[in-house]
């Protein structure tokens, strides 16, 4: 086996490839691509100066390609940050909701809201995603046709994932999975009085 440069690899190839993956070019040969660097924050609510300072922080130190963020995003004032972000920001979010305004209006800034649910290439990761929280109430509730947030995911949202990441293929999946919720039984872990605990 021959080792060839990125560049070699990269002219050789049809599609854009994944990165982290094994990709045959026209030739027959094999690359391998390391994984890029991506940062992840928990809810932001709203404290975007704070989010992007961390970020900028973090550039100095390394090489990132975006950040990820999950949980509730936007904080009381419901308002796109006033700066732009210094790497491109994805977003899910827990209980806030986006409409496409506030997307648009985001997307100015370098943040970009992913939406309900599905799967995306981030950084040439494959990232699923579901936005929202579970609630028993809606759960069964038919998702909206326009594919606007809501605060709470549904049975319909979640297909949409599986669908959209390959989950019913063997050769399906995704490199990265986003959620708000936790997964149920996460926070066994976490002494008795830890306001974390559900």
């Amino acid at each position: 086996v021959r080792e060839l440069s990125t560049e070699q690899v990269d002219s050789r190839f049809r599609e854009p490839y994944h990165l982290g993956t094994a990709r045959t070019c026209e030739r027959g040969c094999t690359g391998y691509f390391a994984m890029p660097s991506i940062l992840v924050s928990g809810p932001v609510r709203g404290d975007f100066a704070s989010l992007f300072k961390a970020v900028a922080k973090a550039q100095k130190k390394g090489e990132f390609a975006a950040a990820l963020c999950v949980g509730n995003f936007l904080g009381e004032t419901r308002e796109a940050p006033a700066e732009s972000a210094p790497l491109p920001v994805y977003v899910v979010t827990g209980e806030d909701a986006i409409d496409a305004d506030l997307a648009s209006r985001l997307a100015a800034k370098n943040v970009r809201w992913l939406g309900r649910s599905g799967c995306e290439d981030v950084a040439g990761l494959r990232v699923g995603f579901l936005g929202g929280t579970y609630d028993e109430a809606t759960y069964n509730e038919t998702a909206p046709d326009d594919r606007s947030d809501d605060p709470h995911y549904t049975c319909d949202d979640v297909e949409q994932l599986a669908i959209d990441t390959g989950a019913y293929r063997n050769d399906g999946g995704c490199d990265v999975l986003l959620t708000s919720d936790a997964p149920r039984g996460c926070d066994a872990i976490l002494i008795e009085d830890d306001p974390r605990r559900a």
